[in-house]
């Protein structure tokens, strides 16, 4: 069996926006404690923990939509090795799709405005799913979406909550950390951390049998 499927999520992972989105919950006044409790979760679950903290969830979005329109709209800054890491993967026959809790829109403009929508087979969104990360559902979906098995797909990405669906729905998991180090829960779940995506095509290689150490 051949891991040939990349399911990849994609802010902090692909592209280095969660520390523009921690700027902008800070400026519309969520504290870091609340902030990291909602990397890696959907729309919904974001704003039932905003109303729970006390916030009125839409002002607090609108501030921060407002903060991070400005600066992502004509350039979206890449992480280290992105494209090419994913350049590498479509050269070697690895099918490649974002599974992301942001909106479709969000990111295909990303994709756009960076250039790279070549790279990626399909964008799967988990916006309106009933369960968001860390539960399962989005990664099955994306699983179902790439006519590939779950046992088949490596789950990229940066959060505890992606890696906790990423090993929930049975695909090995790579933890990338971004803004934060991992807690010990999320070390167990994950199959491997890297450092950056430039390691990603080595760790692939040694999964597939066609490198070992010895």
């Amino acid at each position: 069996m051949r891991y040939d499927t990349i399911l990849c999520d994609m802010d902090g992972t692909l592209f280095d926006t969660e520390r523009i989105y921690h700027a902008g919950w800070n400026e519309a006044g969520v504290s870091d404690d609340i902030y990291r409790q909602m990397i890696g979760r959907d729309h919904g679950a974001i704003r039932a923990l905003l109303e729970r903290s006390g916030f009125n969830a839409e002002k607090v979005f609108r501030a921060k939509r407002e903060y991070c329109d400005e600066l992502l709209a004509k350039y979206v800054p890449e992480k280290d090795g992105m494209e090419r890491t994913m350049k590498w993967l479509k050269e070697n026959g690895y099918h490649t799709a974002i599974a992301t809790s942001s909106a479709r829109e969000v990111a295909e403009h990303y994709l756009k405005v960076s250039d790279t929508t070549g790279y990626f087979e399909k964008i799967i969104s988990g916006h309106s799913l009933e369960h968001g990360k860390p539960a399962p559902d989005i990664y099955l979906m994306a699983a179902e979406q790439m006519h590939a098995e779950p046992s088949r797909c490596v789950v990229v990405e940066d959060s505890r909550n992606g890696v906790l669906a990423g090993r929930a729905a049975g695909m090995k998991t790579v933890l990338i950390p971004d803004e934060f180090q991992p807690d010990e829960e999320t070390i167990h779940a994950a199959d491997i951390i890297l450092h950056s995506l430039d390691e990603l095509p080595v760790y692939l290689r040694m999964l597939n049998g066609e490198l070992s150490l010895s």
